[in-house]
């Protein structure tokens, strides 16, 4: 049986059911009692079976590498097929004992709950359809006005995709749940509570210690222009400090100034800033994310 919990939405509350499940290493004794499902041990099984599968995926990966080898410069094949055959079966019997099913995460909501949901889910659409999605990985102070358009701070950014989808790893009943593809992390936002993927492992953030910023500001656009940003002037790539371009510099074309979204989400474990070509959008977001956040505790 695999590990799960059913959180019931309703009233303004979240509450999660108890149920009888399993989990590595658990006690006999443990095994017998119906227990409340806390989502934080959810979380670490889920991490533990991620890990788990990947270990074995590495060492069935191995084993066929093996047998080729030895095939090929022809070492007592047979026997050796036979003991790598055997390892093989005996994985495939241990994950199917082990690593079968995944962990489900399942939800229950009344019908104003799951209007508010729809409410909030429906905000991230027009963020996913936006021509242009950087993620803001650092950003350092420009102490040389004459290079990169005399921007203030030289950022650091990365392209990034915004959409639904099921969460890796996971099972639930979530038809879409809204997803933040960053450089080396996944940011989920299921009903009850936000979930990050990095490195192979989830962390769960409540929505309660969660909340978002926006504002619009500036943004020097060296490449192409996208077909829903706002120019609100030019900048020459080399200037002088008045403004002018620097004659010295026979490459110096003038580079647009875009009017953006920026989008902040600070809490408990978690600062990211996402900026967006469209400066009108994100309003409605912050405006479902807050009441949601506010309402479902």
């Amino acid at each position: 049986m695999s590990l799960g919990y059913y959180a019931e939405i309703k009233n303004g509350k979240i509450q999660y059911k108890k149920s009888k499940y399993e989990k590595y290493r658990r006690t006999n004794e443990e095994r017998e009692k119906n227990i409340k499902n806390n989502p934080h041990e959810v979380i670490e099984y889920i991490n533990y079976k991620i890990n788990f599968d990947y270990s074995l995926a590495q060492y069935m990966f191995f084993s066929i590498v093996f047998i080729v080898i030895f095939l090929l410069i022809i070492i007592h094949p047979i026997i050796f097929i036979v003991v790598e055959i055997s390892l093989i079966v005996l994985s495939l019997i241990t994950y199917a004992i082990y690593g079968s099913g995944r962990p489900r995460i399942m939800y229950i909501l009344d019908e104003e709950s799951y209007t508010d949901l729809e409410r909030l889910y429906d905000s991230f659409e027009e963020l996913q359809h936006c021509q242009k999605i950087r993620h803001i990985i650092s950003s350092k102070r420009n102490y040389d006005y004459k290079y990169h358009a005399g921007a203030g701070f030289l950022v650091d950014s990365r392209t990034i995709k915004i959409g639904y989808e099921k969460p890796k790893y996971i099972k639930t009943n979530m038809t879409r749940v809204p997803y933040i593809k960053l450089k080396s992390r996944i940011i989920y936002f299921f009903p009850d509570q936000l979930m990050i993927f990095e490195n192979r492992r989830y962390e769960a953030i409540p929505y309660n210690n969660l909340h978002i910023n926006l504002q619009n500001k500036d943004w020097i656009e060296d490449g192409n222009v996208p077909i829903d940003a706002t120019i609100i002037g030019y900048r020459w790539q080399h200037p002088n400090i008045d403004g002018s371009p620097d004659l010295r510099f026979r490459y110096n074309p003038k580079l647009p100034i875009l009017n953006c979204r920026e989008i902040e989400i600070i809490g408990d474990r978690i600062e990211e800033t996402l900026q967006f070509s469209n400066k009108d959008i994100g309003t409605n977001l912050y405006n479902e994310f807050t009441k949601y956040s506010q309402k479902y505790t």
